[in-house]
């Protein structure tokens, strides 16, 4: 079955959104952007070694949507940040494929910084911030879903108390720790990793090639490539500092949690 479904992981704001669109040219393949069930919670409780029967959770999660495009002749594609707690069982279950999508993280965080102020709830639940009152799965299930500290490590006792920009930072760094290390239990002839800060329309037709994909045109692709998908838009309002103008202290706690990953993923 490796030939005929993948699924795309990436940390949010790396640019996944805007990558199912360039493969949706495909016409052989039905490439969804979260589909439903959005696995928010079970994502946390999988993280915090609390859920039960993983493999067949994601097996009963996806085998409807897999079968009927399958039966239709399709290539099944879905991209999802929560699939990361579940590369492993979804590997053995179906020996698919996979693409990881990276970005600068300084560029994620700069970029979640302007999505949390314009568009969405980022770590406003009531374990990040002592005067929120958000403390239910359903009043925000994509926060809910979000990467926080456990218990047992350091930096849990003070999460409350560290700003918004420093979680975020914390962020980029652990989802990037998880993947890399689900990352080495896979065949290299499963995965592709994309560097969305390098894609170009080569890259792209080389992920056509991985996946199988009929369709690719290079005129469309470029007009893709040059157009801003998924961005946030503010009406005029000022985004957040490129990290290039960032001050000392934002560049001291970017250092603090990302640095070790910038220099694995070659960003510096």
């Amino acid at each position: 079955m490796k030939d005929r479904l993948f699924f795309i992981i990436g940390c949010p704001r790396s640019g996944t959104t805007a990558l199912v669109k360039i493969l949706n040219l495909a016409t052989n393949a039905e490439i969804f952007s979260e589909q439903d069930p959005k696995m928010c919670i079970a994502a946390r409780m999988k993280y915090e070694n609390i859920l039960p029967y993983a493999k067949d959770f994601i097996r009963k999660s996806k085998i409807e949507m897999i079968t009927k495009a399958i039966n239709n002749n399709l290539i099944y594609g879905d991209k999802n940040p929560n699939y990361l707690f579940f590369i492993r069982e979804m590997y053995e279950l179906w020996n698919c494929k996979f693409i990881f999508v990276l970005r600068d993280g300084r560029d994620v965080v700069r970029s979640s910084m302007d999505f949390q102020k314009y568009r969405g709830k980022v770590y406003e639940r009531y374990e990040d911030d002592g005067k929120s009152i958000i403390t239910q799965p359903e009043e925000n299930y994509w926060d809910f879903s979000r990467i926080r500290p456990k218990k047992n490590e350091r930096i849990y006792k003070k999460w409350r108390d560290i700003s918004k920009f420093e979680k975020l930072c914390w962020h980029w760094n652990r989802f990037n720790e998880i993947l890399l290390k689900m990352i080495k239990d896979l065949n290299k002839k499963n995965y592709f990793n994309v560097f969305i800060d390098k894609i170009n329309i080569y890259e792209i037709e080389n992920i056509f090639n991985f996946l199988a994909l009929k369709g690719f045109k290079r005129k469309k692709v470029e007009q893709l490539l040059t157009s801003k998908i998924n961005t946030v838009k503010q009406n005029g309002i000022t985004k957040y500092l490129d990290w290039k103008h960032w001050n000392q202290d934002e560049l001291d706690i970017y250092n603090k949690h990302c640095m070790k990953m910038m220099k694995r993923l070659k960003y510096i």
